[in-house]
């Protein structure tokens, strides 16, 4: 971190966003992004993290019910939404290989 940047507060910072992610994370990760990736445009979508927890349930499911059990824990859901998620995902892949 520079000299000049070492004293700064949110209010110096340029814009709404930066000063939620230096609220969030520090001023000097909201720099450090400035810095190293000016003029990129992030977008974050609000469902995100969802399709990442179901694809985590997709791949780690092995259909028993242990694994059923202990997905549900670990990404605290039920037992029936894994169910669910793995009857529409053989679904959809079932699908792409017919149309393929």
């Amino acid at each position: 971190m520079k000299i000049w940047q070492q004293n700064l507060n949110l209010e110096d910072l340029p814009n709404e966003d930066i000063r939620i992610i230096a609220d969030l994370y520090g001023i000097e990760f909201a720099l450090t992004l400035l810095n190293d990736l000016p003029g990129v445009v992030i977008n974050i979508p609000s469902n995100a993290l969802k399709k990442i927890r179901n694809s985590y349930i997709c791949r780690n499911y092995d259909g028993s019910k242990k694994s059923r059990m202990q997905l549900a824990l670990e990404c605290e859901v039920t037992e029936c939404y894994i169910k669910r998620l793995a009857w529409l995902h053989k679904r959809n892949e079932e699908s792409e290989r017919l149309a393929s």
